[in-house]
């Protein structure tokens, strides 16, 4: 039971989000249509990767794909969700893009490895736009009521689970180094950072964007 609920929290949970945003969302806030298409990405093409690893099934690919996509949906969805909008968002994602096509000439063929290079760089990518979410909310008048954003909720999901993969991805990539156990051990955590994640995530749509809740109008002032 507990190996069924780790190898499958990347689908059920992010489908557990995209259930609750259908469910609790009446009024449409920003960032709430990036985090559904997040949430709906992950659980198809990770419950598809997951249905490939059943059967034996090469699934390498999903993974290199699934990074493209994260990368556009969660880096906007982190900028929508900033009180300040960080312009060059699609020059970081034109370059991040360029680099997954050259790791995947020179380092990480699709069908045969697994994108740790890619994931990794994203991690660190998503690590700064949280950062940098948190800098410029600190400066907004929305910090006086943080724990009613929507924003601080989701955002410190997405900056958890990224700190944590950059450090259980490097033990992946270098697994050879490591004794079995302990490369188990570090997919272990990345699974339950993700379900950490999901759970912020979760605590930031039921408490801030429930249909009797006025706590969405603190999503950002300024965004209006």
């Amino acid at each position: 039971m507990e190996n069924f609920f780790l190898n499958y929290s990347d689908t059920t949970f992010p489908l557990l989000a995209a259930i609750l945003l259908i469910v609790y969302i009446r009024k449409w806030q920003p960032g709430a249509g990036w985090l559904l298409a997040y949430s709906l990405v992950s659980f198809l093409l990770m419950g598809y990767g997951n249905l490939l690893a059943d059967q034996g099934l090469h699934n390498l690919y999903i993974y290199h794909l699934f990074t493209m996509l994260e990368a556009i949906l969660v880096l906007h969805l982190i900028n929508t969700l900033s009180p300040e909008k960080y312009k060059y968002i699609n020059v970081v994602l034109s370059l991040f893009l360029c680099f997954t096509v050259l790791n995947l000439i020179f380092w990480e063929p699709l069908f045969t490895s697994f994108n740790s290079n890619a994931a990794g760089v994203l991690n660190l990518i998503c690590t700064v736009f949280c950062f940098r979410y948190f800098i410029r909310l600190a400066k907004d008048d929305n910090i006086l009521h943080f724990q009613k954003l929507a924003g601080f909720w989701i955002v410190s999901g997405f900056l958890f689970y990224s700190v944590v993969s950059v450090l259980t991805l490097s033990a992946y990539k270098y697994r050879e180094l490591l004794p079995e156990s302990d490369a188990i051990i570090s997919w272990k955590i990345q699974q339950v950072a993700n379900m950490i994640r999901f759970v912020l995530i979760y605590v930031g749509v039921i408490w801030c964007y429930r249909p009797d809740s006025s706590s969405g109008l603190y999503l950002s002032d300024r965004q209006r």
